[in-house]
């Protein structure tokens, strides 16, 4: 019996050892050696960046380019057979939109990912649930039938029914549905923000944490012009 017991304790230990390790984006201290969380993962591609991005030229003849004042950062992206390494929560990352975590001065300092769809508002909830109620939340309306309402707009109604509600258009006086497009946490150097959309026939999302420091630096593509950024330009303050 004794070398039974010693048996299944040894076989236990193998099958831990030979679990992979995943990466649980809402787990992620902004503040640690990046390599805690990113070190045996399995990526899809990996680069690396020297600079921040700058525009160059003006007027038509305009292009994004990298400027090196010795900005160093790497950046992983997860896709395909390696999105199920990462995940928020819990919840599946999208295999054909993935996710793209960088590190900045060896720390995670952005990441963008999309859950599954299925999960879209089970993520807000599980975003709320890690950071709080929100810093601020942008409505968005789209076009809305009452009798024959879409399957993404069903769903937000009853899932978010204190969030969502039917508008009426005053210009054009047809009825619209009101929704939660853009939900914004900033928590002390970082900001998040979760992007959903009820236009297809699923609630689709999207995903992304910056800290402070990479959106003024301009390392990160898509937030290379902080001082203009009509959403979050405010958050930097």
């Amino acid at each position: 019996m004794k070398n039974k017991r010693n048996l299944l304790l040894l076989s236990a230990i193998l099958l831990a050892g030979c679990t992979s390790k995943k990466l649980d984006l809402s787990t992620i201290s902004y503040n640690e050696n990046a390599g805690s969380y990113l070190d045996g993962l399995k990526y899809y591609k990996k680069t690396d960046q020297q600079g921040h991005y700058a525009i160059k030229g003006d007027g038509e003849d305009v292009s994004l380019v990298l400027k090196d004042d010795g900005e160093r950062l790497v950046n992983y992206v997860f896709m395909e057979g390696t999105a199920k390494e990462v995940n928020y929560a819990g919840l599946p990352i999208s295999e054909v939109l993935g996710a793209a975590v960088s590190v900045y001065e060896d720390k995670v300092a952005y990441f963008h990912a999309v859950v599954q769809p299925d999960h879209s508002v089970e993520l807000f909830e599980s975003m709320k649930k890690s950071l709080g109620q929100p810093t601020e939340i942008i409505n968005d309306t789209v076009q809305f039938d009452k009798a024959h309402p879409t399957p993404a707009q069903s769903e937000l109604l009853k899932k978010l029914p204190d969030l969502t509600k039917p508008v009426t258009d005053e210009e054009l006086g047809d009825e619209r549905l009101s929704y939660p497009q853009r939900i914004i946490w900033l928590k002390g150097e970082v900001i998040h923000m979760l992007t959903l959309e009820a236009v297809d026939a699923k609630v689709s999302n999207q995903i992304m944490a910056i800290t402070k420091k990479a959106f003024k630096d301009r390392v990160i593509v898509g937030f290379h012009v902080p001082e203009q950024d009509p959403i979050l330009g405010k958050y930097l303050k």
